[in-house]
């Protein structure tokens, strides 16, 4: 759905918590669609955008990348060294994504055996 630009100009937002808002307006949709093509509720892709929530569940995050045509790491940066404070909150579901990606990976590899 987004377009090379799009997800050029997605990546250089820099700051702390998710670019789910941002890749909404890109894309040019309503958050209503996105919560039908997601079969979440309308209040929940809201609460998204609004950050109220500190992490997102592996698979909806797969979802909403999904129908972006992006990576995970696209919507939620990671940031290498979060501030002593507060940890990033979407940490937890980039690395679950990275660990499911090797996982899913090391099984092709060792299964071409």
């Amino acid at each position: 759905m987004l377009t090379k630009a799009q997800l050029i100009t997605l990546r250089s937002i820099r700051g702390s918590g998710n670019r789910i808002g941002k890749a909404i307006e890109l894309a040019g949709v309503t958050q209503r669609t996105v919560a039908r093509a997601l079969d979440v509720p309308e209040s929940y892709v809201s609460d998204l955008v609004r950050q109220r929530y500190r992490a997102i569940t592996v698979p909806n995050a797969h979802k909403v990348a999904q129908f972006f045509h992006c990576r995970i790491e696209d919507l939620f940066p990671y940031e290498e060294k979060p501030s002593a404070d507060r940890e990033h909150p979407f940490v937890a579901v980039v690395e679950a994504s990275r660990r499911a990606h090797a996982a899913e990976a090391f099984g092709r590899e060792s299964s071409d055996d």
